[in-house]
């Protein structure tokens, strides 16, 4: 019977078999491993989409959301944000208001963005902010006095050149 030594160099080799299958199996691995990812990412998509139409169906057919064909947009702005202030039942800050204005379906003019609410709110004869960034309605928290406006005064080429020199 022939007795062989195993050796560092026997070890050696047999790891360096071991690095070659285990970057084989990765190289094959990888595509199936991105594959996963794109389906496990679309497959929460579509499960999103199905919660929505599962919520749809138990709330009843949708309900045709007001828009603002007959009247102007800061009609539409106020009355939809008067609503929603009511519901709540106090005043509320720019973000939160925007959030329900999302949460319920309400068209947001402009880019969607909170300063579009901002906009026509200020002009709303029912609704007032009582402190910066926060809207209430007049019945909730009464009439607010709002600072005039300084005026901006542009300098034209006239005021410029006036008393300077020329």
């Amino acid at each position: 019977m022939d007795e062989r030594t195993l050796t560092a160099d026997d070890v050696r080799s047999w790891l360096a078999s071991v690095e070659h299958d285990l970057r084989h199996i990765e190289e094959r691995l990888g595509p199936l491993l991105a594959e996963q990812r794109r389906l496990e990412e679309r497959e929460l998509l579509l499960e999103g989409l199905l919660r929505s139409f599962d919520q749809a169906n138990a709330t009843g057919p949708a309900q045709p959301r007001t828009e603002w064909v007959g009247g102007s947009v800061a009609e539409y702005v106020s009355e939809k944000a008067s609503e929603i202030l009511r519901d709540e039942g106090q005043p509320l800050h720019i973000n939160d208001l925007h959030a329900q204005f999302l949460a319920r379906g309400f068209r947001i003019p402009g880019a969607g963005k909170s300063a579009n609410l901002i906009v026509h709110l200020r002009n709303a004869e029912q609704i007032v902010s009582p402190q910066r960034g926060v809207y209430g309605l007049v019945e909730q928290v009464g009439p607010v006095t709002r600072k005039p406006r300084r005026s901006k005064m542009r300098k034209g080429r006239a005021a410029r050149t006036r008393g300077g020199s020329r």
